[in-house]
């Protein structure tokens, strides 16, 4: 008796469809919760490291690999257990920017 060979079943153009919408959906939740978690953990990095910074606004391409920060002001972190500010010679920040713009382009 001879066998029966099936051929494989090609994918339906619906199937790549959900695909693609699933796969958007993903990319998009992942840069809403980049956009708003970068804030919070580079507060935390920076204040794990000694110092606290504060800023206007930050700009975020993902696509460029561009970090814009506009009014970054950096300065020594109180330190808690002596419950005094420590504080920079003459009370200014260690860094002052107006703008300043990370280009992380690989190519």
């Amino acid at each position: 008796m001879p066998q029966e060979i099936s051929a494989p079943e090609i994918a339906r153009p619906r199937l790549w469809r959900r695909r693609l919408i699933r796969f958007a959906a993903v990319a998009v939740a992942l840069r809403v919760l980049l956009g708003l978690g970068l804030d919070p953990t580079l507060r935390a990095v920076l204040s794990a490291g000694g110092v606290q910074a504060d800023w206007l606004s930050f700009e975020l391409q993902v696509l460029d690999g561009r970090l814009e920060v506009q009014g970054l002001s950096v300065t020594p972190k109180a330190d808690p257990e002596q419950g005094v500010s420590v504080s920079a010679p003459g009370g200014d920040p260690m860094i002052s920017v107006s703008t300043l713009a990370f280009d992380l382009n690989m190519r």
